[in-house]
């Protein structure tokens, strides 16, 4: 599918707008707006993105994306992993009997996957690390929904009791 050709104003709100995804503010990018009112700033906007050409490139772009993110219920789930399975210990060496940490490029992939961020200080006495972690109990829990862990809990709690209430006349 061939990319739909636009004049150089056309392509430049066009560009603005994938990037703030205002029609008006992409309008007054590329257009000259100065002794315009803002009604038929907005009207020309629209106007202007409802254009065929618009539609279908837009459409495109959209796709392109889709495809070019990549993401899937696997890239998802091995995402989930790395949270829910991580060991601290990964985040230090052993060097000259003392435990160390490990500079944050050097890390496993997967160790850095679950990092939520870093703060790192350097002082007097050497590098400190702080670490946060994404929820580890939170990924479990998402994790285990997504596989059905719950499902005979589920069925447990959604049994109906039923109760036969006798009416007491007080005479």
């Amino acid at each position: 599918m061939g990319v739909t050709k636009f004049t150089d104003r056309q392509e430049k709100a066009f560009l603005k707008y994938m990037e703030c995804h205002n029609k008006t503010e992409a309008f007054k990018y590329a257009y000259s707006t100065e002794n315009m009112k803002p009604a038929t700033i907005n009207r020309c906007a629209f106007a202007l993105f409802k254009k065929d050409k618009f539609v279908a490139r837009l459409s495109q772009e959209l796709q392109k994306r889709r495809f070019d993110s990549e993401i899937t219920q696997e890239r998802i789930l091995e995402e989930e992993k790395c949270i829910a399975y991580l060991d601290p210990a990964q985040l230090f060496e052993l060097q000259a009997g003392l435990w160390t940490p490990i500079a944050v490029p050097d890390l496993p992939e997967h160790v850095r996957r679950a990092l939520k961020s870093v703060d790192v200080r350097v002082g007097k006495r050497g590098t400190t690390y702080k670490y946060k972690f994404w929820n580890k109990d939170g990924s479990l829990e998402r994790v285990s929904k997504h596989l059905g862990l719950y499902e005979r809990d589920n069925a447990q709690k959604a049994a109906v009791i039923q109760i036969n209430m006798v009416q007491i006349d007080k005479k």
